[in-house]
């Protein structure tokens, strides 16, 4: 019973990881997309008229703007779902990432430089996997938010200097309202879960071990 319940919560574990992965992959790769359209938008017409380019233009554009939407709508269910199990994640990877390499120098001090210790080992082991899970999070919802902001760069690209007014207004509209759409995972109303709190994770897990061993290295 007891290496049931371990089992069990690890094939948990990895089956929500690789959901977050792929449908975090696919709404990356539906962004990416969208911006792709919008950049395009204006070359697809070349050699209609300018009335019928416009027209053509904006009926597109509304299409393309409303898949954007529906993109955006799917992403705020899945960070709404996924947040909680995310939350936890982090907080306990970076927990791991902090404390482990002071245990990890402990154990090996205290086994006379030996590395082949169950114990060492287990914390090594235990570092390289947190590591690795909180570094392809925070990657994941990184690329997220790069897809989101590569969006308006795709509106500006097109060749929207040629169009006419009532399609000029519509871009600028569309552009204001997908930058007041900064949904992003956050651990509190400023900090987001992304590479720049990876990094700060790391850095807090060298200043933690640093100060650990000198305020303990008589023990050593």
């Amino acid at each position: 019973m007891e290496c049931i319940i371990p089992i069990f919560s690890a094939y948990g574990l990895v089956t929500f990881d690789l959901f977050l992965i792929a449908i975090l992959k696919i709404i990356s790769t539906q962004y990416e997309i969208v911006a792709s359209a919008y950049e395009t938008l204006a070359y697809k017409y070349k050699d209609d008229s300018i009335k019928s380019i416009n027209k053509k233009i904006f009926k597109d554009f509304l299409s393309i703007t409303q898949d954007c939407q529906n993109i955006y709508k799917k992403l705020e269910i899945v960070y709404r779902i996924t947040r909680p199990i995310v939350l936890l994640y982090m907080i306990g990877d970076a927990l791991g990432l902090i404390t482990m390499p002071y245990l990890i120098v402990m154990c090996y001090v205290q086994n006379g430089s030996s590395i082949y210790s169950s114990s060492l080992l287990t914390f090594l082991w235990t570092v390289l996997v947190v590591g690795i899970q909180s570094y392809l999070i925070c990657s994941l919802f990184q690329l997220i938010n790069e897809k989101k902001e590569a969006v308006n760069f795709g509106i500006y690209s097109c060749d929207w200097t040629l169009l006419d007014i009532k399609i000029k207004k519509l871009i600028l509209l569309v552009m204001q309202i997908n930058s007041s759409n900064n949904l992003k995972m956050n651990v509190t109303p400023t900090t987001f879960i992304d590479l720049p709190m990876f990094a700060t994770i790391i850095r807090s897990s060298y200043s933690v071990t640093s100060v650990m061993i000198n305020s303990n290295i008589h023990k050593l």
